[in-house]
């Protein structure tokens, strides 16, 4: 038996309107893949920024942590003759922990020394000679060994001066001051 029908692929060509539908089709899939690759770009740009801060987050963790530490300002206690004379440490206010210790200066090693002002119970008191022991020791002194003030009241020369006294005038109050008290 013979068959009375086949299908074969022939090329047919489109009407005009048929052209003009798929030209149109065409034009918005083309407009739609460029927005699309747009859309990529700057997607891409968002997601490349964020990765290029994080690996600076990564690389400067990285470098903290084989450092094993930083450097801060920290304030210290200076302790002088500490742990031995002529040697000063450095100790954290923080964690009252030894920083350093170095020599001390000159100008360190230089103590100011604190007198009591008035005597305390536990204080001993040293006594005052009497007029007659410091009339005794003036007149053991040669008169060349001891220097003299000026008698005349108030001058600041020595005996031997030559001319004129000098004597310093208390400073006087403002005027203002002189005004409002009267």
């Amino acid at each position: 038996m013979r068959t009375d029908s086949i299908t074969l692929t022939i090329f047919e060509k489109y009407s005009l309107s048929e052209m003009a539908e798929v030209a149109s089709s065409m034009a918005i899939a083309q407009s739609q893949m460029e927005d699309v690759e747009t859309e990529k770009k700057v997607s891409d740009a968002a997601f490349n920024e964020r990765i290029k801060k994080l690996s600076a987050d990564v690389s400067s963790l990285a470098k903290r942590y084989n450092k094993g530490g930083e450097q801060a300002q920290i304030g210290c206690d200076i302790r002088y003759d500490h742990p031995e004379p002529g040697q000063k440490s450095y100790f954290r206010m923080d964690r009252n922990e030894l920083v350093e210790t170095h020599d001390m200066s000159w100008d360190e090693k230089q103590e100011t020394l604190q007198f009591p002002l008035a005597a305390s119970a536990d204080t001993p008191t040293i006594a005052q000679p009497t007029d007659e022991q410091v009339s005794e020791t003036l007149n053991s002194l040669d008169d060349d060994e001891i220097t003299r003030i000026c008698p005349y009241p108030g001058c600041t020369l020595f005996a031997e001066h030559d001319g004129e006294h000098v004597v310093e005038k208390p400073e006087q109050e403002d005027e203002g001051d002189q005004a409002g008290a009267a």
